[in-house]
């Protein structure tokens, strides 16, 4: 939950099978004084190691920023309420433009922001940017227009057959080789937790 313990190795195979399977001994074992604040569902999570292949990078490192920056897979959190899916924000640029249910995008811009009271979030805009870079919403577009029913179709699936009031399916999207694919699911069960009158 908080990004401790963790290796990124875009080219594995250049650095060598040792190295790899070192840095999954060193998150199995590994101790970050953090993890003792977390909350107590993720306290009952066991220990493991999860190796998986790193996604394409759409949202570059803003080099010219003078906080650090990182760079950020292209990733749609899409929110499904009782078994509708009614849109969805980027991770990284999340007051910057909205998927709509149809799959359509709709864009703010920072004076309609204002307008209704929203403020944006310095730590994002420190890290990403103000804006999306053109490249990753002309991905964006293409992936929508080629990938949104199944999207959207299998995120209502998935709340829909586990009963679920609301979740939140996160996609990462237009990686030439992995295609779209589901990187994580939130239930905050913020429904499910109503007594009811």
């Amino acid at each position: 939950a908080n990004s401790k313990c963790i290796f990124v190795w875009q080219a594995p195979r250049h650095v060598g099978e040792d190295a790899v399977l070192n840095s999954a001994q060193a998150a199995m074992t590994g101790h970050d004084p953090s993890w003792e604040r977390e909350c107590w569902q993720l306290s009952q999570v066991p220990r493991g190691v999860v190796l998986q292949p790193l996604y394409a990078l759409l949202i570059p490192e803003q080099r010219d920023l003078r906080q650090k920056s990182r760079a950020a897979p292209l990733e749609l959190k899409l929110q499904v309420l009782f078994g509708v899916a009614i849109g969805g924000t980027l991770n990284t640029h999340p007051q910057t433009l909205w998927v709509t249910r149809s799959g359509g995008m709709q864009r703010w811009t920072p004076e309609d922001l204002r307008a209704s009271g929203q403020v944006r979030c310095r730590n994002l805009d420190q890290l990403y940017g103000r804006d999306p870079p053109l490249e990753a919403l002309q991905v964006l577009q293409k992936v929508l227009r080629r990938d949104w029913s199944m999207i959207r179709e299998t995120s209502e699936l998935v709340a829909r057959s586990k009963g679920l009031d609301e979740l939140r399916v996160d996609w990462l999207l237009g990686d030439g080789e992995w295609g779209s694919r589901v990187g994580e699911l939130t239930y905050m069960g913020a429904g499910s937790r109503l007594i009811p009158a």
